[in-house]
């Protein structure tokens, strides 16, 4: 296939996840700052998290819950909303249009409709709906990416964008939980729940468990989608079967790091202020593969992505 619809694919797939994992991460602050009461720390400490409090505080005078969740959903002129990421994802699968299912474009239209049919009021009004609506259309998307697609090297981009922002946004939730809740274990419950994760985990571990507990289960579980380990062996699963017979081989190495890191490393305790230094460690790591992707596959001077078939 294309080096350029490999990476079309690829981001469609980061795009598709991140849209996912904002809702989720907006509905874990919602309920932490009903804990907290009327406290604004939690939703500066999301902006943080995802690296866009100079950007809001350019746009916004002040930090409030309502104007971050529009910000984060709506705002168009926020590449990381939903809506801006959901508009990337349509844009970049009409481009390889003949590539994928026509069920996937149904599919990700109507989210696309059913964001732009919301209104900054209504979305003030019942975010807590609006979250849950965006959960079952991130199942939609992903059933049909899972059922319909061949599995041919576009299938296996798209996956790998998947995983690798799955992986990343997992690591920046459990940061935002961390300096929200600390070790409250209701609140990684909740976690848990929002990527419908706390069967899995249950079924791991046989008892609810502590703080530290769910966070090692996030990083390291090898057996749910949920968790940063599985992702990145997915990733490294379909990657090496993209590179097969290829002599590029810089994104595997570098996944390889990030892997044995959270395979392997120690993971501090929620309370211990490294891991944060952890969470940040990891998320360079991410960040590094897709780096070596597009030095390796996207940029390269050939057109081809590939000279030969995988079958």
């Amino acid at each position: 296939m294309l080096s350029r619809h490999a990476e079309i694919l690829f981001w469609v797939g980061r795009y598709l996840q991140r849209a996912s994992q904002t809702g989720q991460l907006l509905s874990i602050t919602s309920m932490s700052q009903i804990e907290r009461h009327a406290s604004t720390d939690p939703w500066r400490e999301l902006l943080e998290v995802l690296y866009l409090d100079h950007t809001f505080l350019e746009q916004r005078e002040e930090i409030t819950p309502d104007g971050v969740i529009e910000f984060l959903v709506l705002d168009r002129t926020n590449a990381g909303s939903v809506a801006s990421s959901m508009i990337a994802a349509r844009d970049g699968l009409r481009n390889v249009r003949d590539l994928v299912p026509l069920d996937l474009l149904e599919a990700v239209n109507l989210g696309h409709r059913a964001i732009e049919a919301t209104t900054p009021d209504q979305l003030a009004r019942h975010p807590a709906l609006f979250f849950d609506q965006l959960g079952i259309q991130a199942q939609r998307v992903a059933g049909v990416i899972h059922d319909s697609m061949v599995r041919s090297d576009g299938y296996r981009f798209l996956v790998v964008g998947r995983y690798l922002e799955r992986a990343e946004m997992t690591l920046r939730t459990i940061e935002v939980n961390r300096r929200a809740a600390g070790s409250d274990v209701q609140a990684w419950v909740r976690v848990l729940r929002s990527v419908s994760g706390l069967h899995a985990f249950l079924r791991s571990r046989s008892a609810l468990g502590s703080a530290d507990d769910i966070v090692r289960f996030l990083l390291a579980g090898a057996d749910a989608p949920c968790c940063v380990h599985f992702g990145l062996d997915r990733c490294e699963e379909e990657l090496t079967l993209a590179f097969a017979g290829t002599p590029h081989a810089s994104a595997l190495r570098a996944l390889g790091r990030v892997r044995a890191t959270i395979e392997y490393g120690d993971v501090p305790s929620v309370m211990d202020p490294a891991l944060g230094d952890f969470i940040e460690e990891a998320e360079e790591g991410i960040r590094t593969v897709s780096d070596r992707l597009r030095d390796d596959l996207f940029a390269a001077p050939s057109i081809d992505l590939h000279s030969y078939e995988v079958m």
